[in-house]
């Protein structure tokens, strides 16, 4: 009898041990699976945001502008700094919606417009995309692309064009264009509240704004208004901030407005003219010729045959109109024009110049005598 009661004994501490054990082992395969599933979902997440924000940099750098819908005005949730770098007024930011059918994008995991904030917006300020409801990962609310998310994940990402804000300490630097522009680059600086603002001055005599006050910033404008807004130029910021006396400068370094100097060469041999572009440029974004004489440069945003290699051939006695345009959007015409003159087989690489500017269009025209 004390026998059996011994072995019931061992049979009900090790049933006991079993059920803690299986326990134990359940809780750590359920927080494993939810583990698993919030790291996929993030995944998906930042994967689908990368290529979003990828597609809308590739349309902006085609077109200067970004896809864009409706406006959308944003509440800015509290406890999160991934919006410190937009312009937020009463704690809210206006957005632009994206228009997904100019990128080519369908059937999104996420932004499906489900509720209000399930969509993605872009920023024209920064150019960054915005997921407004947020993916949760780790305790942590993710709004847009951060080194911090990236880094987690293993992804290798860079924007082609660059968010265009700079931190410098405490100062924040967003710049109305990073890339190649002819068109004025403005930079707004942004400092916290309780720092106090020594000088903000430019270079290149860029007017400098007065101070805004924001929800969490003090904000100053350069080079948003002025007679004198081409050129690139130097921001210097002198503040003090927690009793610390500190200097943030930024240089505009993008602004270029001059124009493709465009020459060329020629030589004829049987009935064709082999012509040999003579380009000093390092910048040349697009080469097309026609043989026509053309003088509207928006002619060639649909027509007009490439020049690889710098050369092209036409008949001997054709017009050609050589069209070239840099990183900045300044744009080259070269128009020749040829006479055939019976007998006379005389070239002049150059007869006359005639010179028009007019929204940085350049257009050379030579006359060739052959």
């Amino acid at each position: 009898m004390r026998n059996n009661n011994k072995k019931r004994g061992v049979s009900l501490v090790s049933l006991v041990i079993i059920i803690v054990v299986m326990t134990i082992l359940s809780g750590v395969i359920i927080s494993t699976s939810l583990s698993s599933f919030e790291s996929g979902n993030v995944n998906m997440f930042a994967s689908e945001l990368v290529n979003i924000q990828t597609e809308v940099d590739n349309y902006y750098l085609r077109k200067s502008f970004y896809p864009v819908g409706e406006n959308f005005e944003y509440t800015v949730p509290s406890g999160t700094t991934d919006f410190n770098s937009e312009n937020i007024v009463d704690g809210k930011i206006t957005f632009r919606k994206i228009n997904f059918s100019q990128i080519g994008i369908k059937n999104l995991q996420f932004g499906n417009e489900k509720d209000s904030n399930d969509l993605y917006v872009i920023s024209t300020t920064s150019g960054k995309v915005y997921y407004l409801q947020g993916i949760n990962y780790k305790s942590k609310t993710y709004y847009t692309i951060t080194d911090e998310l990236l880094k987690m994940l293993g992804v290798n990402f860079k924007s082609q064009l660059g968010y265009k804000e700079i931190v410098e300490y405490d100062v924040i630097f967003s710049v109305s264009n990073i890339n190649p522009t002819n068109s004025p680059v403005v930079v707004t600086v942004k400092l916290p509240k309780e720092a106090t603002v020594n000088s903000v001055t430019a270079t290149n005599s860029k007017e400098v704004s007065s101070e805004t006050i924001g929800d969490n910033y003090k904000i100053y404008i350069i080079n948003e208004t002025g007679e004198n807004r081409n050129g690139n130029y130097e921001v210097t910021v002198n503040y003090t901030y927690n009793l610390v006396t500190k200097q943030a400068k930024y240089s505009v370094e993008n602004f270029n407005n001059v124009i493709p100097n465009i020459t060329y060469t020629s030589q004829i041999n049987d009935g064709l003219r082999t012509v040999t572009l003579n380009i000093t440029e390092d910048n040349i974004d697009t080469l097309k010729y026609e043989t026509s004489y053309i003088t509207d440069s928006s002619y060639f945003d649909n027509y007009g045959k490439v020049i690889n290699n710098n050369t092209f051939v036409v008949p001997s006695n054709s017009l050609f109109t050589i069209y070239a345009v840099d990183k900045a959007k300044n744009t080259a015409l070269v128009t020749n024009h040829v006479d055939v003159t019976i007998g006379d087989f005389i070239e002049y690489n150059v007869a006359y110049t005639d010179v028009y500017k007019s929204t940085n269009v350049y257009i050379n025209k030579w006359l060739e005598v052959s």
